[in-house]
């Protein structure tokens, strides 16, 4: 992905070498989910998804990326708020929220680290999926 010229179609071949049978892009990456397999389990919650890949280098998406860490960060707290005033389920969204937190961290720590080459392909690890108890 980061070898392709931006916006230049590239032919099925091509794609085919890239051993990525599907992709699409996303507002700080490409998400490489096949969907003729399943649908997205995350539902756009791309930055907690270990099918999605970053290319270091492109600067409107690195912009993206600070910017929902930004957001995040917000949400954070305003959920922490919510856990201290007892808001039921807000336990929940403070631990989502401080993954994402942490993820969108790690993703910038890799762009600015120079020992990671411009173009490099990103993939953060898996992440566990969140256990939502049952209602009753």
């Amino acid at each position: 992905l980061a070898k392709l010229p931006k916006k230049i179609p590239i032919s099925r071949d091509e794609f085919a070498r890239l051993k990525i049978p599907t992709a699409h892009t996303t507002d700080f990456g490409f998400c490489v989910h096949d969907y003729t397999m399943t649908p997205c389990e995350r539902h756009a919650d791309c930055i907690n998804c270990n099918e999605h890949v970053c290319v270091k280098g492109d600067e409107g998406k690195t912009t993206e990326v600070r910017r929902r860490l930004e957001d995040a960060k917000q949400l954070l707290t305003r959920a922490e708020e919510a856990v201290t005033q007892g808001y039921y389920g807000a336990d929940r969204w403070m631990e989502h929220h401080q993954k994402t937190v942490q993820r969108l961290i790690q993703l910038t720590e890799i762009f600015d680290n120079p020992a990671v080459a411009i173009g490099a392909v990103i993939q953060l690890a898996d992440v566990p999926t969140v256990s939502w108890p049952e209602v009753d």
